[in-house]
């Protein structure tokens, strides 16, 4: 009698230990970032210049395409993002950004992309670069 007690003892301390273990490999530990870094996703990327872009990121959007047509770039301050491709100019002007294709309301994160634009560029300065076509189609 007294070896079965003991079996279950055992098995009771195997049991906690192996759910003590599972349930401290569910949680999730935050991730903090320290200036210059910025929080991605899981991990942090360097953002030297403040801007809330990874600086490895920032390389390609600088790029421009060749058209072979030489376009006037423009600088306007954002006054509301509409949704996550679109922004209102301080003019009043609105804008679609191209190469983007958000989600459009009632569809799914529709509410993170809006955000997400909100936070990197609502209330800033931008460079405006036309497109060949003038108006989206």
């Amino acid at each position: 009698m007294m070896q079965k007690q003991k079996y279950i003892v055992y098995g009771i301390l195997i049991l906690a230990v192996v759910t003590v273990t599972f349930i401290s490999g569910c949680i999730r530990q935050e991730v903090t970032c320290n200036p210059p870094y910025i929080k991605v996703g899981t991990s942090c990327c360097l953002d030297q210049n403040n801007n809330s872009i990874c600086d490895k990121d920032e390389k390609s959007i600088i790029q421009t395409p060749i058209t072979g047509k030489i376009v006037e770039n423009t600088t306007a301050v954002i006054s509301e993002v509409i949704d996550g491709d679109t922004v209102k100019l301080q003019n009043g002007k609105t804008v679609r950004l191209l190469g983007i294709n958000a989600p459009e309301k009632g569809q799914p994160y529709y509410e993170e992309c809006t955000s997400r634009l909100r936070e990197l560029i609502e209330g800033k300065e931008v460079i405006l670069e036309k497109d060949v076509d003038d108006k989206d189609q």
